[in-house]
């Protein structure tokens, strides 16, 4: 009963009453005693976007993240009643004006539709075995996605597997990217093309977007003409990133507005994620990005996130 509650300081009330009652006052003090230890071990660090989402709940614990409450697959687990979360993007970059070159490419580009080509960046890495949350796994994330946009997108899809990224001048009209994993040192492999959205798969990428002397990739990026990125202000661990294959799909259909895309498919909320861009920009509203002929597993998902 009690883990069926919403994290709450009501939850943690009732649960030292119970400890109380079982093993004394002694036992509370005790239960309390270590929820105190577990929160000064544990990480407590998240972006201001990504708290601001939950303003509307009353009390949570800041122990590292909290579920995200508008993910498409907490919707359906049934584990707890959903708690209102507000959807939060930033328009921001480096300077005033490509904070503004943002918003008038977003507005350009969905009235014509996003064209250029999607690259994807894996690293090869081994797959035999694979843990969820692991390298592996979003790698192999990776590489489903540039599969799936290969058999089912309307643009032309390029991937890497090698160990080494994609170099200087080797993706033209970039329009959508997906890669991994140059930590704080962006590559200027892109062309970007107006209203282009990627991101890329790495610790500390949205750390600051105003610091001449960082190469983090999201705000190097924006230096460099993307229209929306997204990425985390510190150390979020790699389930923390929305799955390429569940972001770019919602993405393409040309149904789903930028922040609904980000929202539906990241896990975590009070954590270090942040979108930046036009919160409602949807780059294939004018013209879906994803062939008519989909396979129903793909129609379901589909669905199943717009729910």
């Amino acid at each position: 009963m009690m883990d069926a509650m919403p994290v709450s300081l009501e939850r943690d009330l009732r649960m030292a009453a119970l400890v109380e009652k079982a093993e004394g006052v002694f036992g509370a003090l005790g239960w309390i005693q270590q929820q105190i230890q577990s929160a000064e071990r544990a990480e407590t660090w998240s972006s201001f976007d990504s708290e601001l989402s939950m303003i509307a709940i009353k009390d949570y614990e800041s122990l590292r993240w909290q579920p995200n409450y508008l993910n498409f697959q907490y919707r359906y687990s049934g584990v707890r009643t959903v708690r209102p979360t507000m959807m939060v993007a930033r328009i921001d970059a480096p300077t005033l004006l490509i904070a503004r070159r943002i918003m008038d490419d977003a507005i350009a580009t969905e009235a014509i539709g996003l064209t250029g080509k999607a690259y994807f960046d894996s690293r090869g890495l081994d797959k035999n075995q694979v843990n969820p949350g692991s390298y592996a796994d979003y790698d192999r994330s990776v590489e489903a996605c540039a599969e799936l946009l290969t058999k089912h997108s309307t643009l032309e899809v390029i991937v890497n597997k090698k160990n080494e990224l994609f170099q200087a001048g080797e993706c033209p009209d970039a329009a959508i990217y997906c890669g991994w994993y140059s930590l704080g040192n962006y590559i200027d492999a892109f062309d970007w093309a107006k209203g282009s959205v990627g991101y890329h798969i790495a610790s500390n990428e949205a750390q600051t977007l105003k610091d001449p002397e960082k190469k983090v990739w999201c705000k190097e990026m924006l230096n460099d003409g993307i229209c929306a990125t997204l990425g985390p202000t510190y150390e979020p661990y790699l389930p923390a990133f929305p799955r390429p294959e569940q972001f770019f799909l919602m993405l393409l259909s040309g149904k789903y507005t930028l922040a609904e895309c980000y929202y539906a498919t990241k896990p975590f909320n009070s954590w270090t994620m942040t979108l930046i861009g036009d919160p409602l920009y949807n780059p294939f509203k004018a013209k879906s990005g994803l062939k008519e002929d989909l396979p129903a597993d793909i129609s379901s998902f589909l669905e199943q996130v717009g729910g």
